[in-house]
């Protein structure tokens, strides 16, 4: 079944009235579809994850699905099972849990240090599962004198209890364990300039847009190193007051023609490898200096009355990363860069081929960028003086 089979409407409406409908979640586990057919693996974490927080006890429905995700071929989907076993408390996995095979360093772009966190949590989550008490505090406590050097945090977070030490550890295991929460509902009426068809938003009935509410996402925090090595922040909380509106893909010459602008030059990136991933892409973004853009984003506002403007650097990670912390608009491993695999909030072409650019400043006052195949993950960010893609942006009203 296709990796990529989540970013299908239908697969978009099983995860959406999964997400969002309790009664679904629960009719779920009533289901006759082994869990090893039921959509593509990202619906399969999220579905784990939903069952770590939803329930705090084993049903054999659980343990059917847990027994089933523990054995997946996605180790996204094993690894988030082995933290919910323990939070679940399903004793009756313990030996399952111990055979659970995670990936090794350099597999799915992971670092050994990602790889000792994992097997840290798969040693937490035995001897907790060895623990007859009913409270997490309790086996939390038994755990950390019996792993003396096991950290006191992994620990907690294994067991799903609060820390105070949010490290990229710590992060790595939150986004195993937290299912991505959906936008909620879009403003209405739309922003000026803005229209609904076939119960998606548009601009100018050109290009279509996704909608971010004012949820709480994370932002900055633990990153890979690339080429440029781009900057990531520390890890905190980012809620976009009122939401926003975000191109799904950046704006090509194509789309910019149909809002009647252009045409523009052709300009390829200086980067070889990323003017030959452009060239090779169908209906490539637009390639612009940041003042471009910004011209381009005021032209678009006066031709169709919307407040278009660039994202700043915090939209647009959200835009990629969703809700849960996740390394990449896809999950946490380091994949094929497809362009196609739609990121939890729906946005496309975040990871390939070029970066997009932002509103947002370095210290030295060089215009930020993010995504691109020289820094796919979501929270790096790098100051840039070059050309690249634009992906525009319409705020809803701030509450």
């Amino acid at each position: 079944m296709s990796e990529h089979l989540e970013s299908e409407p239908a697969a978009w409406a099983a995860v959406d009235r999964f997400t969002r409908d309790g009664r679904e979640r629960r009719g779920w586990l009533r289901r006759t579809v082994p869990f090893k057919d039921l959509g593509d693996a990202r619906m399969r974490r999220q579905i784990v994850r939903w069952i770590g927080r939803e329930y705090h006890g084993p049903t054999p429905a659980i343990v059917e699905t847990l027994r089933a995700a523990l054995a997946d071929h996605d180790w996204e989907v094993r690894a988030s099972a082995i933290i919910v076993s323990a939070r679940v408390r399903l004793q009756e996995l313990r030996g399952l849990v111990r055979e659970t095979v995670l990936p090794s360093a350099n597999e799915h772009g992971l670092s050994e240090r990602d790889v000792r966190v994992l097997v840290a949590s798969r040693i937490i989550a035995i001897e907790s599962l060895a623990s007859a008490s009913p409270d997490d505090m309790d086996r939390a406590q038994v755990i950390l004198r019996q792993l003396s050097d096991a950290p006191r945090h992994l620990v907690r977070s294994v067991l799903g209890l609060s820390v105070e030490q949010h490290d990229g550890a710590w992060l790595l295991l939150h986004s195993l364990a937290t299912p991505n929460e959906l936008a909620d509902p879009r403003p209405d009426p739309l922003p000026p300039g803005l229209t609904l068809h076939d119960q998606r938003a548009w601009l100018s009935g050109v290009v279509e847009l996704c909608w971010v509410s004012p949820q709480t996402h994370l932002v900055g925090g633990d990153h890979l190193q690339w080429e440029h090595q781009p900057k990531a922040l520390d890890l905190r909380e980012h809620t976009p007051a009122g939401g926003f509106f975000i191109a799904r893909r950046p704006l090509s010459a194509a789309a910019a023609l149909q809002l009647g602008l252009g045409p523009f030059p052709s300009r390829p990136p200086s980067d070889p490898t990323l003017a030959a991933r452009l060239a090779e892409t169908q209906d490539p973004p637009l390639a612009l200096t940041h003042d471009e853009a910004l011209a381009l984003c005021e032209h678009i506002s006066t031709r169709t009355g919307a407040a278009v403007t660039l994202p700043t650097a915090d939209e647009l990670e959200c835009a990629a990363r969703g809700t849960d912390g996740r390394r990449f608009p896809w999950g946490n491993g380091l994949e094929k860069l497809d362009g196609r695999v739609r990121s939890p909030h729906g946005i496309e072409r975040f990871a390939s081929p070029i970066a997009q650019w932002t509103s947002t400043s370095d210290e030295n006052g060089v215009p930020l960028v993010l995504g691109g195949l020289l820094s796919p993950h979501c929270a790096g960010r790098a100051p840039s003086q070059s050309v690249n893609a634009v992906r525009p942006v319409v705020r809803g009203k701030a509450r």
